[in-house]
């Protein structure tokens, strides 16, 4: 929630200006004030430091090779401060430095004032550094193998800074971190905080075989290959940095509501166990004993637990696509092509769909995507419910990334990063997320046989199309309210007018393929149709209903497993009853009349079913047995319909 390119934030530091990393860091901004830093020779402490001349010392010192804290113009630091000798017997302490680290001693050890620094109220501390300088209460000091720093490590619960940057490696151990963040700290891991460096690298390999191919064509000369690599630069910078900040954008989203979604990251730790692909002992995950404590204290995974769920989500979605034969397929030319610099597209498209390295590539790619957008071990779980092969839950996202412009809709949201209040961002982001994954589910459950992305982008785009255009003429009652109140939220956000509106249509379009199906199958008109689709789910009340399903208590994965299906089931009946009802109407556009006089025809049944709904909406919570009643009324409303002469020639799967 702090833009740290407009704000000033304090910094302690781990490394000098000489290391590539701890440089590089301490340059991102021109509002850091860096108060302290240490390194194997010197403490260096600027209580006050001015900003902008503080940073252009550091620049010079960044510039000069070879520096250390002792090239520092002490005529630059704050009242109180100074560069200190670790070598030293004892470190006289100003009132500065004393107020700086809580402490009210008049001298110390160069090591007691390391890890008071390391304990001190900062909003950073930025490790570009060597060593291990955190672990947890109940790790040892032998324990941490790093015995040169055993008299300066502290406990993560010890740790004051609000956040904590990784440049450098093994700084904190995975226990340290855990600590840390269940004691409100901000933090990854390392290796997703140094992630960027080698998704440059892997950007750089694919491109460079790219262009050996043609040097030893003789299409490209040497000079000119090295031009466009430099030519390339900044778009490589962007698309690795766009890549690494989803990753952990996913992450801060999914930590939100990692308690009330634990017994699904359970599950996806326990299959991955059991496939031999992770141990949650090595990677110091929580075990079955554990999952249950946490579920009890409403508490899910922290941040440094998702970030390594992550990653082996990711890696398990790539090795699971590299086993399949349809990564050649043309529906992925697209991806492909996007991934390298527009100017690489341009000259060299056809060499790029050739590319060696296509299938591991595309591979990447999805597996970044799907866990970016969508979150931790969503591939699992949807295969779980529909039985999909990946390959097929991959192709969906395709398609539904196509029609729905997911990816319009997902980089404006990323570009009001410090305009819109975090905590509201991941609410859109969620919104979004939840499209797509119903619009994958919906597609792998009705076409998951006959995938054929290009037939299915060209099968529903233009309705999409229409439909975002007329949704607001075709809602009724609560699902308008709905509507409209998801609209006012989204514009007290201070989301962009349109934006809101967008994200807003967006959230209503859950049922979009329910409502092309039938207007496909009876060709009639998309407005018709939907107006059909949400009245009938007005009369039934059938808002309430899913609120209901979806207020059920998770308490493990086949609680999970019944809810899902109890929804789909709902959507599926109300598909039904919609199509049947329109097949008695000549004139498609004339729905109205048709649910009058089907009402007319069926008073005993309604009257059987809004007496139950009546009746269970005044009690004030619906336990999973109820919610399966009504949904099997609804169920036994779509029979006595076909009973009646409404017979369906298609019913959806």
């Amino acid at each position: 929630g702090r833009n740290i390119q407009t704000e000033p934030f304090t910094v302690v530091g781990i490394g000098d200006m000489s290391g590539d990393v701890f440089g590089n860091g301490m340059l991102l901004s021109h509002c850091i004030q860096l108060v302290a830093a240490f390194n194997h020779m010197h403490i260096f402490i600027d209580p006050n430091p001015d900003i902008k001349k503080s940073y252009a010392e550091r620049e010079r010192m960044f510039e000069l090779r070879g520096s250390s804290w002792k090239n520092y113009n002490l005529a630059l630091i704050s009242q109180g401060g100074g560069v200190f000798q670790r070598s030293a017997k004892r470190i006289n302490l100003t009132p500065e430095i004393q107020q700086l680290i809580d402490c009210k001693l008049d001298f110390l050890t160069p090591n007691e004032l390391i890890v008071y620094l390391l304990k001190a109220r900062v909003d950073l501390l930025w490790n570009g550094g060597i060593g291990t300088y955190v672990k947890s209460s109940d790790q040892t000091n032998a324990s941490v193998s790093d015995k040169n720093n055993d008299d300066i490590r502290i406990n993560g619960r010890q740790l004051r800074a609000k956040a904590i940057g990784e440049g450098g490696n093994l700084g904190l151990t995975q226990k340290g971190r855990i600590e840390y963040a269940q004691h409100g700290g901000l933090l990854y891991t390392d290796s997703i905080d140094n992630s960027g460096g080698v998704d440059c690298s892997d950007n750089e390999v694919n491109i460079k075989i790219l262009l050996s191919s043609l040097v030893k064509s003789g299409r490209l000369s040497h000079t000119e290959r090295n031009v466009l690599l430099a030519d390339m630069t900044d778009e490589v910078a962007r698309h690795c940095l766009l890549n690494n900040i989803r990753q952990t954008q996913i992450i801060d989203s999914i930590e939100q509501h990692a308690a009330s979604n634990m017994h699904q990251h359970a599950r996806f730790m326990r299959h991955l166990e059991r496939e031999g692909i992770m141990s949650r002992k090595l990677e110091t995950l929580p075990d079955d004993n554990e999952v249950v404590a946490r579920i009890a204290q409403n508490k899910g995974l922290t941040r440094p637990e998702l970030s390594i769920l992550l990653s082996y989500s990711k890696l398990t979605y790539k090795n699971a696509l590299l086993r399949s034969s349809t990564l050649s397929d043309a529906c992925y030319n697209k991806l492909l092509l996007e991934y390298f610099p527009r100017v690489l597209r341009e000259l060299y498209a056809d060499e790029i769909l050739k590319h060696p390295l296509r299938k591991e590539i595309i591979a990447t790619l999805l597996s970044n995507m799907i866990t970016n957008y969508i979150g931790i071990g969503f591939g699992f779980r949807i295969r779980e419910e529909t039985g999909a092969s990946i390959e097929n839950v991959a192709k969906a996202y395709v398609v539904c990334i196509a029609i729905f412009d997911l990816e319009s809709t997902w980089g404006r949201l990323e570009a009001l990063d410090n305009v819109v209040q975090e905590h509201y961002r991941f609410d859109c982001f969620q919104t979004v997320s939840g499209l797509l994954e119903r619009s994958i589910s919906w597609l792998l459950r009705n076409k998951g046989e006959t995938l054929d992305v290009s037939h299915l982008i060209e099968r529903y785009s233009a309705d999409i199309h229409i439909l975002r255009q007329v949704l607001s003429r075709t809602l009724a009652g609560q699902s308008r309210k709905n509507f409209l109140a998801t609209r006012k939220r989204l514009l007290k956000y201070k989301l962009p007018a349109t934006l809101a509106e967008e994200l807003t249509r967006q959230a209503t379009l859950a049922s979009a393929f329910d409502i092309i199906e039938i207007k496909i199958s009876l060709h009639s008109g998309i407005e018709s149709t939907a107006k059909l689709f949400y009245a009938i789910s007005e009369r039934l009340r059938l808002h309430w209903v899913r609120n209901a399903v979806s207020q059920t208590i998770v308490r493990n994965h086949w609680n999970n497993l019944a809810i899902v299906n109890l929804r789909n089931e709902l959507h599926a009946n109300q598909h039904s009853l919609t199509e049947l009802i329109l097949k008695t109407v000549k004139d498609k556009r004339h729905t109205t009349r048709a649910l009058q006089q089907w009402e007319q025809q069926h008073v005993d049944a309604l009257e059987r079913y809004d007496h139950m709904i009546n009746e269970l909406s005044a009690m004030q919570i619906i336990d999973f047995p109820a919610t399966s009643v009504v949904v099997s009324e609804v169920r036994r409303l779509v029979a006595i319909t076909q009973q009646a002469g409404y017979l369906s020639e298609s019913t959806p799967g």
